[in-house]
């Protein structure tokens, strides 16, 4: 029997157990939290899960920092006249999260569309734009294209500047003007982005 499930066979019985050969086992692991806990990532204004700006641009920092969730490939473009560094994390044969910033320097960016990424406010791609906001709030939310040609909104979190969610949806109108609030509130999260701003 591995040391894992005999300490939680131990645990669940109140017996008190001594075992040899069990170093890496965490006494955390114990804990009945532990066992339902979701396995996906948290975005703060921090940075998500552990990446944040003190983060390396450098893949075994990135890795170690979103828990070796993803098969990381690294990269270099321009950003607004910069080049910068880029690692994408690949899930399922998708990229699901991408992290940006100077060589040399430190994580600055991290946008991710990964389902099991969720922000500390119970934010994940999929929710709906009026589970978070009541309307479009003048200066909170703009309209992009960085993401690609379909029409999408860029809010600020109502929590943190740090953190902003896209929205996409169905619009029928001009591209050069914002869709009304009867529109948006049908709209869902496509990303999740943080910015070390």
């Amino acid at each position: 029997m591995k040391c894992y499930q005999a300490m939680k066979l131990a645990a669940a019985a109140g017996a008190v157990l001594m075992l040899n050969g069990c170093s890496s086992f965490s006494w955390s692991s114990l804990s009945p939290v532990s066992w339902f806990s979701s396995s996906g990532l948290t975005v703060t204004a921090q940075g998500v899960g552990g990446v944040n700006n003190q983060t390396a641009m450098t893949e075994t920092a990135i890795s170690q920092g979103l828990d070796d969730k993803y098969t990381l490939r690294g990269g270099m473009q321009t950003e607004q006249g910069q080049i910068v560094k880029i690692f994408e994390g690949r899930k399922d044969d998708k990229t699901v999260i991408r992290l940006s910033g100077p060589e040399n320097g430190t994580v600055q960016r991290i946008v991710a569309n990964d389902a099991d990424i969720r922000t500390e406010w119970d934010t994940k791609t999929g929710t709906l734009f009026s589970d978070i906001y009541p309307q479009a709030v003048a200066g909170a939310c703009t309209l992009t294209t960085e993401f690609d040609d379909s029409a999408q909104v860029i809010c600020r979190s109502p929590q943190t500047p740090r953190v902003s969610y896209v929205f996409r949806g169905t619009w029928n109108g001009p591209e050069t003007l914002m869709p009304s609030d009867d529109i948006l509130k049908n709209w869902t999260v496509s990303y999740i982005v943080w910015a070390n701003k």
